[in-house]
């Protein structure tokens, strides 16, 4: 089966920061999980500019990559990038073995508070990852590979 080496939420979704994130995850493949993004050929266009070449690029709606996960090939290294916490709880909740996820930028919102100058949860958003922190599921705050500053326990995540 694939292997997950990095899931990250990020409204952006693919970007530069994405891209700095590739070279050092060891990814082969990138999947974009997002149900507007799977039907938009421009997304896909611009998103596609960021991928570093030689790395595999998909776009899929979170259902679709759900069902098609067991079919994912042994040899793929897979990098997944979804676009809200709603996006990567069904994921989790799908069985899919993410060990980690890496939350990089959450907007404000009215019904959000600021946990990082970047992330941003409500309390809806705060109870799903106290679910999957209960599924054994890891979260980090990590903006970029090594950066530690701005970093936060994921216990205040959910507090």
């Amino acid at each position: 089966m694939a292997k997950i080496v990095q899931c990250r939420v990020d409204e952006r979704l693919m970007h530069g920061q994405a891209s700095i994130w590739m070279q050092v995850n060891g990814s082969n493949s990138v999947i974009v999980a997002n149900d507007e993004a799977a039907v938009s050929e421009t997304q896909q266009q611009l998103m596609k500019v960021t991928v570093p070449e030689g790395v595999r690029c998909s776009f899929y709606s979170v259902d679709k990559l759900i069902e098609i996960w067991p079919k994912a090939a042994d040899w793929q290294l897979i990098y997944i990038v979804v676009k809200s916490i709603d996006d990567v709880y069904k994921l989790a909740l799908g069985k899919l073995p993410i060990e980690e996820i890496n939350i990089g930028n959450v907007h404000t919102r009215e019904d959000r508070v600021r946990i990082t100058p970047s992330v941003n949860l409500s309390k809806d958003e705060k109870a799903k990852i106290k679910e999957m922190i209960d599924l054994g599921i890891k979260f980090n705050t990590a903006s970029l590979p090594g950066v530690t500053k701005g970093l936060v326990d994921q216990n205040k995540l959910i507090s």
